[in-house]
């Protein structure tokens, strides 16, 4: 069961104090989340969580508006590693039960044969989606929304579409002819995600929000 915690008036967001009023011995873990740029007590509601024993998850997605910067990219970084891990694993997974995988949905010979060949093509493409997907949310969490925008359309509409009609039309491709450029469609994206990530200029990007406003 969800229980909410009270939030400091002046900056929004819960406190130590306000968290420990609401505990029970049920409680498993605590989720902080940083908000309109104001960042809570960190240090003090780690410290009441490992005195308790409970899971500490924090949500930072908008510490940077509060000047954060190092510990956005800080927490961006250990996203990306925790997302690439584990599409690493998923993708090692996939390329080998693929066959398996295909016939739990059909037992047809020829279709679990070239389904799990898709799948496996799908497979060398899932650690760029992770990258590419953690690097966006960071860049949207960072204001940097129209990048993440632009990405989108390089790879779907002039990577993949290109590739594919290519692919199927000129050079008479099957199925494998739409999921390689898929698969490199992704790694376009991971590329220039990491492009504009490695950059910084997405950190700036509430400051010259705040700079507009004022």
């Amino acid at each position: 069961r969800l229980v909410w915690a009270d939030v400091d008036p002046l900056t929004r967001v819960v406190t130590a104090a306000s968290i420990e009023k609401v505990l029970t011995p049920s409680t498993k873990a605590v989720v902080v989340v940083h908000l309109y740029g104001y960042v809570a007590d960190m240090p003090a509601i780690a410290a009441l969580c490992k005195e308790r024993g409970l899971i500490l998850i924090e949500d930072a997605a908008q510490a940077i508006g509060a000047d954060e910067k190092k510990l956005a990219k800080t927490y961006s970084v250990v996203c990306i590693r925790y997302g690439v891990l584990t599409m690493v694993v998923s993708a090692v997974l996939m390329y080998i039960f693929a066959p398996k995988m295909i016939w739990l949905f059909i037992r047809d010979a020829a279709v679990i044969s070239v389904g799990a060949a898709m799948l496996r093509i799908e497979a060398f493409a899932e650690p760029c989606v992770a990258v590419t997907n953690v690097i966006c949310g960071a860049l949207k969490g960072g204001g940097d929304t129209r990048w993440p925008f632009y990405i989108s359309i390089i790879g779907m509409w002039i990577v993949r579409l290109s590739m594919a009609v290519a692919a199927i039309k000129i050079f008479g491709a099957g199925l494998e002819g739409i999921w390689i450029p898929m698969a490199v469609d992704w790694a376009v994206r991971m590329i220039i995600c990491i492009y504009r990530y490695k950059g910084g200029k997405w950190l700036d990007t509430w400051d010259n929000i705040k700079e507009t406003d004022n």
